[in-house]
């Protein structure tokens, strides 16, 4: 892993090299001539490209179990499939041995192992959101400040000392919001898999739930899915245009406590386009890493891509009205489970299909009006 982590922060500088040598041609020809060549322009998008490849590597985190990947089952992988061969599993489109596109593709007597994967992209919230797991109950509550502070005040050696004002406390609930979902497949695909359908299928419902709870931990109403943090009104707007100026204001908008473990957070297109901007001094505010286990920064600070926040641009010019930056203490968003994803397996409701019902309730509100804000194009 290190030797991979090492050889990823050198094509990143690399990549960067060519990226800063391209992007500088580009601009000095559209100063002189009020637009750049074609070739230029190519180039530049071919370095961006392969920067947003290394970067997505470096940030990838493993949401799959493994498959086909020859290892021994453990206990509790044995103890699904013989539960699923038995008995269980779920339905978008029932897959079946004697249709190709539903399923049939599985049963060759000579086949791949392995069934490719189309690319999906997953939220980091949840990664740097604090968390809580509750065990009963569809909600928990949070205690924490009112907008009334305690007061304290300076006093001679004989001045009475009067009473002061008495902090407010107020009550936080984050609810929790249920995901469902439930595809089929046939009793002698389930028997007789010529692939480990068992991964398969949680891979699948997993991914999917994933994908899910991530856009809403961004966008979601709060109305029977979480509150994301783009809809929060906990979250502070800053109206301006996105430029070297403005990135430094927005940083000195938060308090030092929460600007210690601050992050931006954006889009790979936003992240594209910042990757252009340069300091007074002529400088990219944008630094690859130069170190393993140190990560790639602006101005500073680290940041995390998402892929759910909208684009800061189209056609390289910056959107009115956009909200593609968020910067802060990510940890004042609260992620609240309940338990984990559960299947329920039905083989009698559709037969010969099998059901596989699968649940998730999760929950997530900002529970600090203090500690993220959001940068609104201007």
């Amino acid at each position: 892993m290190g030797l991979d982590q090492k050889q990823m922060i050198e094509d990143m500088n690399k990549a960067f090299v060519n990226f800063k040598e391209a992007n500088d041609q580009l601009q000095k020809e559209v100063k002189e001539y009020g637009m750049a060549t074609g070739e230029v322009k190519g180039l530049v998008e071919t370095m961006q490209k392969k920067m947003d490849d290394i970067e997505v590597k470096m940030q990838r985190v493993n949401t799959s179990p493994s498959i086909g990947d020859g290892k021994e089952q453990t206990a509790e992988t044995k103890a699904m499939m013989d539960y699923m061969r038995k008995g269980v599993v779920p339905e978008v489109k029932a897959l079946s041995t004697d249709s190709d596109p539903d399923g049939g593709y599985m049963l060759p007597p000579q086949m791949e192992t392995t069934i490719i994967a189309r690319i999906r992209d997953f939220s980091p919230v949840r990664q740097v959101a604090s968390k809580s797991t509750i065990s009963t109950g569809n909600a928990l509550l949070i205690p924490r400040e009112g907008n009334t502070d305690f007061e304290s005040g300076w006093v001679g050696e004989r001045q009475a000392r009067p009473e002061t004002a008495t902090g407010t406390l107020e009550m936080l609930r984050i609810t929790l919001h249920e995901m469902y979902a439930q595809p089929t497949a046939t009793q002698q695909l389930i028997d007789d898999p010529a692939f480990n359908f068992e991964s398969y299928i949680n891979q699948r419902i997993a991914d999917l739930m994933a994908r899910k709870e991530g856009y809403a931990f961004i966008n979601g109403t709060g109305i029977n899915q979480p509150e994301g943090l783009l809809v929060s009104n906990q979250v502070s707007t800053i109206t301006n245009t996105l430029t070297f100026d403005s990135l430094i204001g927005l940083q000195a908008e938060l308090r030092q406590q929460f600007a210690i473990n601050a992050n931006f957070m954006m889009n790979r297109f936003t992240l594209a386009y910042i990757r252009t901007l340069k300091d007074k001094n002529d400088q990219y505010l944008w630094q690859p890493s130069s170190q393993v286990d140190k990560p790639n920064m602006i101005l500073g600070d680290t940041y995390q891509i998402a892929d759910d926040m909208p684009n800061a641009a189209s056609a390289g010019v910056l959107v009115t009205g956009a909200t593609p930056l968020l910067y802060g203490d990510f940890s004042a968003y609260r992620i609240v489970d309940r338990q984990g994803l559960r299947t329920v397996r039905d083989p009698y409701t559709s037969k010969p299909n099998v059901l596989f019902y699968t649940t998730k309730q999760v929950g997530g509100q900002v529970i600090n009006d203090q500690a993220i804000k959001k940068l609104k194009l201007s």
